[in-house]
């Protein structure tokens, strides 16, 4: 037990006082998403997935460095990028708008896409989204 002087005590509590609160980091989006490969789990930025498509009980993710495999269902998957310029648009197909580099005519009124870095592969575009890509589109 120190001696102590009521002056360093009120001098220690005024700079306790002026001090800011710690705050918890910002917690920014999270512009990650995880999927397995080959017994591993891979961590991708989302900015560089170009579409996802179902396969059996499981979903792959496409881009352009390969595919993986998520364990997450497209309906998951389509809440959880809709908010990064996501758009599902048909019922087998999310695909990253940014990565849109041709929209074609298609049978029946409707569009197919060709993505950045894939095409060869031409998306099909559901007569319901026709609409919705036209007006983000312009065209």
């Amino acid at each position: 037990m120190k001696p102590f002087r009521k002056v360093d005590v009120l001098r220690a509590l005024g700079r306790m006082t002026k001090k800011q609160p710690l705050t918890p980091l910002a917690m920014g989006p999270n512009e990650k998403l995880t999927v397995s490969s080959h017994d591993k789990v891979i961590v991708l930025n989302i900015p560089d997935i170009c579409y996802i498509t179902p396969v059996e009980r499981h979903s792959v993710v496409y881009t352009k460095r390969g595919e993986y495999t998520t364990h997450q269902s497209l309906d998951i998957l389509e809440e959880r990028l809709k908010n990064y310029g996501f758009m599902r648009v048909q019922r087998s197909y999310i695909v990253n708008l940014n990565m849109i580099n041709e929209i074609v005519p298609w049978f029946n009124n409707t569009v197919g896409i060709k993505l950045t870095g894939f095409s060869n592969q031409v998306i099909p575009v559901s007569r319901q989204k026709v609409s919705q890509l036209k007006a983000i589109f312009e065209f």
